[in-house]
């Protein structure tokens, strides 16, 4: 497994907590998420295969 990419990004949750930081890697074009970098050990806690993702641009916040 090659690691493309890791690093922090906000996700959405909830309108209880809103935009959460979250730890996410890219690898072998799988996008995976974390709670946190050190919690990686329990495994993700979801994950999308990008070459079957649908992107749709949100301009709400523009």
């Amino acid at each position: 497994m090659v690691l493309e990419i890791c690093g922090i990004m906000y996700k959405w949750t909830n309108f209880v907590y809103g935009w959460q930081k979250r730890y996410f890697e890219l690898e072998n074009g799988i996008l995976m998420y974390y709670k946190s970098e050190s919690e990686k050990q329990y495994g993700s806690r979801g994950a999308i295969a990008l070459h079957i993702a649908h992107l749709v641009v949100n301009c709400f916040f523009n």
